[in-house]
């Protein structure tokens, strides 16, 4: 049993059909495209009531490019959703951890900051130009 992974690009399909017909005709265009990718017939392309769902909920409305894993036994291949690997410890913006480091960022960057008059040029403290008391 080999398995593929595939992009398919539902834009340059879809974006000539009506906007009411586009349902229809994604999952038509998906299987035909499975087919000439694993060169076998359109009838023994099975795909997924994943994959079915996220076509019709998602790709077929907005035409990004959809990305299949494909399992070929013998004469049939079964397409389904491809599904990344997780990064292990995601980003959490809203963590201690995040706003120990953006406090210690902004502290930095507000200590490297100059006061600077209106024409730009830095303030220079000079004892001979300070008014007498």
């Amino acid at each position: 049993m080999a398995e593929i992974l595939l992009t398919i690009n539902m834009r340059k399909y879809l974006i000539r059909q009506g906007r009411n017909k586009r349902l229809r005709r994604a999952a038509g265009y998906v299987r035909e495209r499975i087919a000439h990718y694993t060169k076998t017939q359109p009838e023994n392309v099975v795909i997924t009531q994943e994959l079915n769902n996220a076509i019709v909920k998602r790709y077929s409305k907005s035409m990004l490019p959809l990305k299949l894993s494909i399992k070929l036994d013998g004469g049939k291949a079964t397409a389904s959703q491809f599904k990344e690997a997780k990064e292990t410890k995601p980003v959490n913006r809203k963590g201690k951890e995040f706003q120990k480091i953006y406090n210690r960022l902004a502290s930095k960057e507000k200590a490297e900051v100059k006061p600077k008059t209106q024409t730009g040029k830095d303030v220079k403290k000079d004892v001979n130009n300070t008014l007498p008391h």
